[in-house]
């Protein structure tokens, strides 16, 4: 609801009427729906950190044994 703020003075709508419109149901459902996002982002923010590190580890064992090789 926060991102459509710059839309609703055009169409007319208060602030003060959409939570009365609001039922506590509606109110519980967009909660949870933020929280929800919450996790599914968070989730996704660990998994790109891990495949990154997986990639940073790749190319670092990649430069070693290219030193290895080079000594050999």
């Amino acid at each position: 609801m926060a991102h459509f703020a710059a839309i609703y003075p055009l169409l007319g709508i208060r602030n003060s009427d959409l939570s009365r419109r609001l039922t506590p149901r509606t109110k519980k459902e967009q909660c949870s729906y933020y929280v929800l996002m919450e996790s599914a982002m968070l989730k996704t923010f660990v998994e790109e950190a891990a495949a990154l590190a997986s990639i940073v580890l790749f190319v670092g064992m990649v430069a070693i044994w290219a030193q290895v090789f080079a000594q050999i």
